[in-house]
């Protein structure tokens, strides 16, 4: 299975949102604002659907 440069990007970036998410929990990067990490993961996961969505067609 190929995946596309597209779905490539959206799983890095969703492994980041992740990372940065759990530095953030281990008081490592307690200075981001919690809602900007939010709105990250928000627009990750909209993306990660939407990509989703064209692989499956």
């Amino acid at each position: 299975m190929k995946l596309s440069p597209a779905f490539r990007f959206l799983i890095s970036s969703l492994a980041l949102t992740t990372f940065v998410w759990w530095l953030r929990g281990m008081q490592l990067l307690s200075w981001i604002p919690g809602i900007l990490v939010l709105i990250l993961g928000f627009i990750t996961v909209i993306a990660f659907i939407v990509f989703a969505l064209q692989e499956l067609r």
